[in-house]
């Protein structure tokens, strides 16, 4: 038995982008066929949503983004 495989997280593909969720833009991050809010989005809306970074900016990181593995 490889103890490494056992300790190994399974990799996701993550891809982020904007999306409108109830009527406001949201980031969200695509992972196993659904959108999700993961710890960075939470995180950038926040701010998005207290005028700290624009909503330009942020489709400019997400446009810089290739697919990220988590």
């Amino acid at each position: 038995m490889n103890p490494l495989k056992t300790l190994t997280p399974k990799l996701q593909n993550r891809r982020y982008s904007l999306i409108k969720l109830k009527g406001k833009t949201k980031l969200a991050c695509f992972v196993d066929q659904e959108w999700i809010i993961d710890a960075t989005c939470k995180s950038i809306n926040e701010m998005i949503d207290n005028g700290l970074v624009s909503k330009d900016s942020v489709r400019g990181w997400v446009s810089q983004q290739c697919f990220t593995f988590h």
